[in-house]
């Protein structure tokens, strides 16, 4: 399990870009965050760093799984009512995402932990998202 209580910032980490070999660095970096010792960041680095050395077919194959192992860690890592993975309006914008869906469906409960919400503005999604100790989780404001 990783560890969600490390500096977090909504937002992208990577944009306008779809190849794999430019989003790597992106995605192993903001890992790196959260679970610096993760196994799949290490691959990352050793792919990135003998990148068109090998056939082009077996890299872009190595580096699509390595790009599915680190999506899902980072999802993983997001704290409560966040995803990781393309921006809504922009398929080339990869980054930590509201969950919009999820808040405006809530009933104050996330897998079993009690959050608290912190409304300023409901119609434009400003929010403020709290632990029961009124620890900010991440906020919109």
């Amino acid at each position: 399990m990783v560890n969600t209580t490390k500096p977090f910032s909504l937002g992208s980490i990577s944009t306008g870009i779809l190849r794999p070999e430019d989003l790597l660095p992106g995605f192993a970096n903001a890992l790196k965050i959260f679970d610096p010792l993760h196994a799949t960041i290490k691959e990352a680095y050793e792919l990135m760093a003998t990148w068109g050395s090998g056939e082009e077919n077996e890299e872009m194959e190595l580096a699509d799984a390595i790009l599915d192992q680190l999506t899902s860690s980072l999802h993983d890592a997001c704290p409560p009512f966040v995803y990781f993975g393309a921006h809504p309006g922009d398929g080339a914008d990869f980054g930590f995402w509201p969950d919009w869906d999820a808040i405006h469906s809530m009933d104050d409960e996330y897998d079993g932990e009690a959050v608290l919400f912190e409304w300023q503005d409901f119609d434009n999604d400003k929010v403020t998202v709290m632990n029961l100790d009124r620890q900010i989780l991440w906020s919109t404001v």
